[in-house]
């Protein structure tokens, strides 16, 4: 096995969109011209940084340019994986030496059942599908060698269960994860490719076209219903519009929780429009 030296990286040697992230948070990085240029350091308020490595094998994956994913090797990926977790220990040690590294992996195959009625993106098409499996090739390989990880690694079943009383920075691409917020003493994104990092007032930027669904708060319910770009897709529009209309009449915002939510949702007056939106309150 060997580590995949021909990706693209940035500043730091991490693939591209995860540097990207690394560097916003840790205030260096290149400019447009490729000269260094120093920002904010970022760092101060958080105590963790949470990472999930299914977002490393698809930022390292998306990083090596001219190669099908059939054709890299999984293997190779796996030790890409552990060599950036080092060196993000590494970056922020230099940086941020407060902060804790902490790996994780889900399976998510409690998806399917705890969200039953919610219509998930399964693999369509060729690319789609060949892009499943190298990520879970890479990972077949990765968590047999995740013990000599350099940064304390877990593995979830569910949802991230784990409880730190910690204000955490996550980096992932996959929105169901921001559901585990109440695990942490405070919760924000730290997003690969733009480096921004967003707390729960934006967190709507994470549903499927959700830039302006300002109203709307990031709940299980309102993810199954306006969907993302990872896990669910969205249902019918006149059912979205109406949650969005109901949203603006009641003044919800990132804060409202499903019981005020559900309570308004039932003041629809249509029954069937009603019914089919409580289910995905159940």
């Amino acid at each position: 096995m060997k580590v995949i030296t021909e990706r693209v990286v940035g500043y730091f040697p991490l693939s591209i969109a995860t540097s990207l992230a690394l560097e916003s948070l840790v205030g260096i990085g290149l400019d447009e011209n490729g000269q260094v240029k120093n920002t904010p350091n970022q760092t101060k308020p958080y105590e963790a940084l949470w990472i999930n490595i299914r977002t490393l094998i698809r930022n390292i994956v998306g990083s090596v340019e001219g190669k099908e994913p059939g054709n890299i090797s999984p293997s190779d990926i796996a030790m890409t994986v552990l060599e950036e977790l080092g060196f993000i220990k590494q970056i922020l040690k230099e940086h941020g030496p407060h902060i804790k590294v902490r790996a994780y992996y889900c399976g998510y195959r409690f998806i399917e059942k705890s969200f039953p009625h919610a219509e998930l993106r399964i693999p369509n098409t060729e690319k789609q599908k060949a892009l499943d499996l190298c990520y879970r090739k890479a990972w077949e390989y990765t968590k047999n060698i995740l013990d000599q990880a350099e940064v304390e690694s877990f593995i979830f079943q569910g949802f991230m269960d784990k409880r730190f009383y910690e204000k955490t920075l996550i980096i992932t691409h996959i929105p169901v994860d921001l559901l585990s917020y109440q695990n942490f003493k405070e919760l924000s994104l730290l997003e690969s490719h733009t480096g921004a990092i967003k707390g729960r007032n934006l967190w709507h930027t994470k549903f499927h076209n959700g830039k302006e669904l300002i109203e709307i708060p990031f709940i299980s319910s309102m993810l199954q219903i306006f969907g993302d770009n990872e896990t669910f897709r969205p249902i019918k529009s006149s059912l979205r519009k109406l949650v969005l209309a109901t949203a603006i009449k009641y003044k919800w915002s990132f804060l409202t929780t499903r019981d005020k939510a559900r309570f308004n949702i039932e003041s629809i007056p249509d029954l069937q429009s009603r019914k089919e939106l409580l289910e995905y309150f159940k």
